[in-house]
């Protein structure tokens, strides 16, 4: 298996979190005062919003973030001050949810119908959508993106765990001669995901190892960044490459029995609702396409920081507008006169150890 990114280190009070970012040629506007579609990630001529997990030493959330605590870095420029932090709250979700069949989870199956029927009742909102996706020797989706109704999220998952179709000619889990492996099973979902509204999520329920002698997780990480997705994992048996996976796309993996299905499943949206969005303007001109490094970090606190997984598009302010952009967005693109600053630069005498007020 090859070996995975190395995970972002702390240094002093910041935690340092990297997100390698694909760079593209514009297809934004200015932004409109109301944008009638969600979407994972907005980007005008000159405003990019990043989810991002911010988290204390416990994973629990980091409430009333300071705005002025969060640095933002872009390909180790000058760092500067987001324009605005908030909390994700209800942001409308599309979420693919993947049930692992092959054999590793099956003790928690019986009860996976009625928690997802809860989580429909309970943690999700009208406005999200919500599809599932069976996996084992095939991947199959077995329900497509509709509103999360308790009774068809009840019905989808449980087609998902008798799927047949998934188990190959032997109709047994893990009886496959060739394999799904699960690195390209989530490939194959970011890449259903890309073109989907809301902000954009995986919950793989599997024990995360890809048994393949072609695994390439770095490839997983691209694909879902660069689609605007954010994986994140519950396993009884959590697989540390797998966990490190989830994380450099800004999801995490949390452990999970039948007894704590329902607690992990509700932890797991109020996670999502939990993330920071990180706005800022656009860097300076002269950045160019391609992949760049995206640094979030926050002063004064002990905080385990992923930004989400989302591709940034630095929009170029001499290229043409997009015409379906601007029709959505109801706004003219800014004139190609030069750049903005991407924010307030961080002053050199800053202070981490002094809270913002």
């Amino acid at each position: 298996m090859r070996s995975f990114r190395q995970r972002p280190a702390s240094v002093g009070l910041f935690v340092l979190a990297l997100l390698c970012v694909a760079v593209t040629p514009a297809r934004a506007s200015t932004t409109a005062q109301q944008d009638p579609a969600p979407y994972t990630l907005h980007v005008y001529t000159n405003l990019v919003q990043i989810p991002t997990l911010i988290l204390d030493p416990g994973r629990s959330y980091v409430p009333k973030l300071d705005r002025r605590r969060v640095i933002v870095n872009v390909d180790s420029g000058v760092p500067f001050q987001p324009v605005r932090v908030r909390r994700e709250s209800d942001d409308p979700i599309t979420l693919a949810i993947l049930v692992d069949t092959s054999g590793a989870e099956d003790g928690m199956f019986a009860f996976f119908p009625e928690a997802m029927a809860r989580i429909a009742r309970l943690s999700l909102q009208p406005d999200d959508r919500v599809m599932f996706y069976a996996l084992d020797c095939s991947l199959v989706q077995v329900a497509k993106a509709s509103p999360p109704d308790p009774e068809l999220m009840k019905q989808a998952v449980q087609r998902a765990i008798e799927n047949e179709q998934t188990h190959g000619a032997a109709a047994r889990p893990g009886n496959c001669e060739k394999s799904l492996h699960i690195d390209n099973a989530l490939i194959q979902l970011a890449h259903d995901l890309q073109h989907e509204p809301g902000r954009r999520v995986i919950l793989a329920i599997t024990e995360g190892i890809d048994r393949s002698n072609e695994s390439a997780p770095d490839k997983t990480i691209d694909a879902a960044t660069s689609s605007g997705v954010a994986i994140f994992g519950l396993s009884n048996t959590p697989y540390s490459p797998f966990e490190t996976l989830c994380e450099q796309t800004g999801g995490l993996v949390r452990h999970v029995n039948a007894a704590s299905l329902n607690t992990q499943l509700s932890r797991f949206v109020q996670t999502v609702r939990d993330r920071y969005i990180v706005e800022f303007q656009r860097p300076p001109q002269g950045i160019r396409r391609g992949k760049h490094n995206i640094a979030i970090s926050v002063l004064g606190l002990p905080t385990f920081v992923r930004p989400g997984g989302t591709s940034v598009t630095i929009a170029d302010p001499c290229a043409p507008a997009d015409k379906r952009a601007m029709r959505h967005d109801h706004a003219t693109p800014r004139p190609c006169v030069g750049t903005p600053p991407p924010g307030p630069a961080l002053p050199p005498s800053a202070d981490p150890s002094q809270p913002g007020s």
